[in-house]
């Protein structure tokens, strides 16, 4: 049997490292230093298996972070192991009174993860001590839930919630629902150096499209003067054809005059026309090409992605306070 590989995310002292002594051991002490406070316990990404090897459980720092000059290094690791072979990430959120702010958070933190090829699971973790009563159903978190997954626009596979008594079944259940599951990587997944280059590398293609915006523009804008200068030469073809006429009528006193001066302005016409209407429509032709590609470039998407990816860049630099 393939080893099943869990990762697990959330902010300090929310129950990850629990969550995985519970996996690998069946309860929550063990392998994985835990704490109650929000204060750090996880400084680096731990991988543990279990004793049969067929669970790897990845813990990795919390973010975040309590100590604001982690927070990039911490969502580096973050990245780093969601990269790897996972059959799935567990979002850890602990019960309590609604944090919106901190939602909002996680779907800035969590964004690049929600791209991951893997099951996304999201877990509530109720540490409320159910000694003598009895623990809610999970459909009392079903709001809690719709509110998270909402807030923090994370496409979850499925929602648990769990607490101290509940956690091991749970847990069970998703072994269970995971073990079918492939082991799968996100390499396309950007740690915060490389989301920078990304947005560096963007600037650079928006540059480079407004270039040819502005070139396409001067062409469209050529083909409308020649367009404007070939009605001038309809206008004149129409002023001679006249002209011819009129030297006609004026040389009917001349027979023999009258025919050389009429053949010739007659002619004349026809060859002004004849070279204004070519013109004419090699010219509509290229001012439609030239509108075509001018419309297609404008249609194009690096603006919008810009503009995109630099602002969720920005929020997370905020976020991460780098």
């Amino acid at each position: 049997m393939d080893t099943i590989r869990i990762m697990s995310v959330g902010r300090s002292g929310v129950g990850k490292s629990t969550i995985g002594n519970m996996f690998l051991l069946g309860n929550g002490k063990g392998r994985f230093k835990t704490s109650m406070a929000s204060t750090y316990c996880t400084e680096r990404s731990e991988c543990r298996a279990s004793e049969k090897g067929d669970i790897e459980y990845v813990d990795v720092p919390g973010i975040p972070c309590t100590d604001p000059k982690n927070n990039g290094k911490f969502y580096d690791i973050m990245i780093s192991e969601a990269k790897k072979e996972l059959n799935v990430i567990l979002f850890v959120f602990k019960r309590g009174k609604e944090d919106y702010e901190a939602y909002k958070l996680a779907e800035v933190l969590f964004r690049e993860l929600n791209k991951c090829n893997t099951t996304k699971i999201l877990v509530i973790n109720d540490f409320t001590s159910y000694e003598f009563d009895q623990p809610p159903a999970e459909a009392d978190f079903n709001d809690e839930m719709e509110r998270i997954k909402e807030i923090t626009k994370i496409d979850f596979t499925s929602m648990i919630a769990v607490n101290g008594k509940t956690m091991p079944t749970k847990l069970t259940e998703v072994k269970n629902l995971i073990s079918e599951k492939k082991a799968l990587k996100s390499e396309h997944l950007r740690n915060f150096t490389e989301l920078g280059m990304y947005v560096d590398k963007l600037r650079a293609d928006k540059c480079k499209e407004d270039k040819e915006i502005r070139r396409e523009e001067q062409k469209l804008n050529e083909n409308k003067s020649r367009s404007q200068f070939n009605e001038h030469v309809d206008q004149a073809g129409n002023v001679l054809g006249l002209f011819s006429g009129a030297l006609g009528i004026l040389s009917l006193l001349s027979v023999a005059g009258a025919l050389p001066i009429a053949v010739g302005g007659a002619l004349g016409t026809v060859a002004l026309k004849a070279f204004s209407s070519r013109n004419k429509t090699e010219q509509k032709n290229e001012e439609k090409s030239a509108a075509a590609r001018l419309d297609n470039l404008r249609q194009r998407k690096a603006e919008k992605a810009f503009k995109t990816v630099s602002k969720e860049f920005e929020d997370l630099k905020k976020v991460l306070n780098v």
